[in-house]
Parts: structure tokens; sequence; C-alpha cells
């Protein structure tokens, strides 16, 4: 089977030629081809992308399966091009679930222990002791419960932090408190010392972050953003924190993208920025990948097919 490779990262987040190497040796008869190719169009039965030429997909006359090689197919959903009958799919892969899971409990742990004043008070060789909240009175919430919210989850109660989440719709978990609903999400920010968002982009999650939610969140709280950046109006996020609504901000992702150098986001005292990497090691996700391209190969059905009118 000829699979295209299409991607828009190569270079940063995959190295296409240990790619090839490896599906070549774990699905045997597997053809990986770079795009742009060379490649025989008609051979060609699955596409990875994480974004594609327009009109790509269209001249694939036997193209099965799309795969996102990731969490979020927005851009393909949104962009139109995967034809109705091409299966199009994502990647859920543990190992970008663990390395996304490392991420949050890293910066939750640097924010709840103090760690940046304590550094500041290195830098001038004066110590003060700080005092911080127990775990068990302070609360970590997710946007989101999906397969990395709960992952989020279960890595932080070992700590013995409140654990709550915001769905869209009604949900349980055990030990975590659930909101849902438009009803639900002020209740939801506005109880949460963390705000982790790992939220798809749609139609109803765009601009979901304005004005008025950051004026629901608990003052002093920190949000994190490590799903999409149009999930946040920048402009009223600055002023959030700028107004000392918002203790602080920890953005994996930024709107625009790639951010400005004029954007006070890159020097506000208030912010810690990556550039996408909370889950940027796409070698772990190779096996996954592997196991759908047999899938594909052997037309079997797929997992984590995108229901193109919720857009996830």
């Amino acid at each position: 089977m000829d699979v295209l490779f299409c991607a828009k990262y190569a270079g940063y987040y995959y190295d296409p030629g240990a790619w090839g190497r490896a599906l070549a040796d774990l699905v045997p008869g597997l053809r990986l081809i770079v795009w742009p190719g060379p490649q025989d169009p008609a051979k060609i039965e699955m596409v990875i992308a994480d974004w594609a030429p327009p009109g790509l997909f269209a001249s694939l006359p036997n193209l099965r399966c799309v795969l996102y090689p990731g969490y979020g197919p927005d851009a393909l959903v949104a962009s139109g091009e995967v034809p109705a009958h091409v299966t199009l799919a994502r990647l859920e892969d543990d190992g970008i679930a663990r390395q996304m899971t490392e991420y949050v409990v890293l910066y939750v742990l640097h924010r709840h222990r103090a760690a940046e004043a304590y550094a500041a008070q290195q830098r001038v060789a004066h110590w003060g002791l700080i005092e911080t909240p127990a775990t068990d009175a302070t609360t970590v919430g997710f946007m989101g419960l999906g397969r990395l919210g709960s992952a989020f989850a279960a890595a932080l109660r070992p700590f013995g932090f409140r654990l709550a989440a915001w769905t869209r719709s009604p949900r349980q978990a055990d030990g975590i408190a659930m909101f849902h609903g438009d009803e639900g999400l002020r209740a939801f920010l506005g109880g949460a010392d963390y705000v982790v968002a790992t939220l798809p982009s749609t139609s109803a999650t765009r601009d979901l972050m304005d004005a008025r939610r950051f004026g629901w969140l608990k003052p002093g709280a920190v949000f994190m953003n490590l799903g999409r950046g149009d999930l946040v109006v920048t402009d009223d996020l600055i002023t959030a924190l700028d107004s000392g609504r918002l203790g602080g901000a920890v953005l994996d992702v930024h709107r625009p993208s790639p951010l400005p150098v004029e954007s006070p986001l890159w020097r506000h005292p208030k912010v810690t920025m990556t550039p996408h990497s909370s889950g940027a090691k796409m070698t772990d996700a190779i096996p996954e990948v592997a196991r759908i391209c047999r899938l594909v190969a052997n037309r079997q059905l797929l997992p984590r097919v995108i229901d193109r009118a919720r857009g996830y």
C-alpha cells in the first residue's frame, strides 16, 4: 500500500526519513512517500496529513483514508478538501498524551510551588518564604474531559488537588466535580485555581474565552491552553492579566500563530509560552500510526473517525 505523508511541520514535529523506515518495518508492503513525491496518484490509498495543498485529496482516485497525526484535525475538517467518501481519522496516541500530561503536571506544580517567585529572589540574592495553599484547597479544572483531560486528572490526583471538569454535555467521573453546558461554565470557571484547556477548534469553541468568560474566573487563577489558539480572544486575555483578574497564563498555542514579535505576550511577566511543544515528540506515535495503516490495508474499521458535523 502506498501512503502519502504530507506534513507542514516535517523537520519540526516529524522526521520523514525515520517515519518511512519505521513504518516499512512495522507494516510489510507499505511504501511511505513524502509529499510532493514522486508518486503515482492511482496507487495512494492513504494520506497522513497535518496539512495538504488545495486539490490534493481529490487528485487521488483510490484514496480511502486521511489520518491526522494528532488530536485536532479541525483545519482539515474546515477546509472541506477531504471527499465525503474518504474516512477522516485522528490519532490519539498514548505517547503524545503522556508528553502533554508531563507538561500539565510540570506547570501546575511550577506555579503552585511559587517556583518563578523563588527564582526572582535568587536573582537578587534575598530569600523570603512564600506561603502556598494546600493542594486539597486548590482546584485544577479541565475544559474537556476526553482522553487528554482524563490523563491529566489521573496524574494530578495523587498530589491531592481538587479536580473539576467542564464538558459540553452531562457526564459523570469519579472524584471529579463535573459541570456542563453554558450554565455550568460560569460556576466551573469561578471555582478553579487552574484552568487547563484542550478543546478543539469548532464553531462552539472559537472565541469562547473572551472578556466576559475571563471575568468569571476566580481572581488570581492561572489559565493554561494546550488545545487551539482560537479558543482565546488574545486582547481580552491580556486585559485580564493586566487587571490582575488572571494570576498568570501558560500558553502552548497562540493566536495568531505564529505570534507576531510585537505581541505583548512575549514579554508579559505573568505569561509562560512554549512553541506548541507539549506533545511534540511524534516518534512516539509511530506504532499507533502503523496499527492504523494495517487496518486501512486490511479494509478494517478505524478507531477515532472524525464526526465532520462536530468538527472532531
